[in-house]
């Protein structure tokens, strides 16, 4: 009885040590792989997820709003750093700041962009922040997708991105 009370201590022992092996192993490769994978890393799940609007009214100064904008994602990265992920979406007169070239639409009206910040929005991309431009803006003011900054995406409408992005449980910011 004894040597049967022993096995089997033995064979728990055993099976609970695969277990939690296999478990920690699990996470391992999956920790490994999120880094060697940017699908796993997109799927990676956050405690915050943060989408900011950036659409600047006519009547404030642009360029104060975007530095704005881009000091509150650098303090948020830098004070929750791995816990967050940030998506920047532009559109309207926000959408210039992801420009690299100016454009000129059928009216003949040149959007400018402003080259003194994409150093600093590269430097967020690297850090995992995503940038996003609004189609509709783009059309509007006859822009492409290779006028964008290289780490920039679009999507067909700004505002519906923010929209899909709260259905999901994303936290809103407004870049004022």
């Amino acid at each position: 009885m004894k040597n049967t009370k022993t096995k089997l201590a033995v064979i728990l022992t055993v099976l609970t040590m695969g277990v939690v092996g296999g478990y920690t192993m699990g996470n391992l490769q999956s920790v490994k792989a999120e880094k060697d994978n940017p699908v796993a890393v997109e799927n990676r799940h956050y405690k915050y997820n943060v989408v900011m609007e950036l659409n600047i009214p006519d009547d404030i100064p642009t360029q104060n709003r975007w530095q704005v904008a881009i000091n509150n994602i650098k303090a948020a990265k830098n004070q929750l750093d791995d816990d967050i992920r940030i998506e920047l979406v532009a559109y309207g007169d926000g959408l210039p700041i992801l420009l690299k070239q100016p454009v000129t639409n059928a009216s003949g009206k040149v959007t400018n962009p402003y080259p003194e910040y994409a150093a600093q929005l590269e430097e967020l991309s690297k850090m995992g922040i995503d940038f996003v431009a609004c189609e509709n803006t783009m059309k509007k003011i006859g822009a492409s997708k290779d006028d964008l900054l290289p780490f920039v995406r679009s999507v067909p409408a700004g505002a519906v991105e923010v929209i899909k992005k709260q259905q999901e449980g994303w936290q809103y910011i407004k870049a004022e």
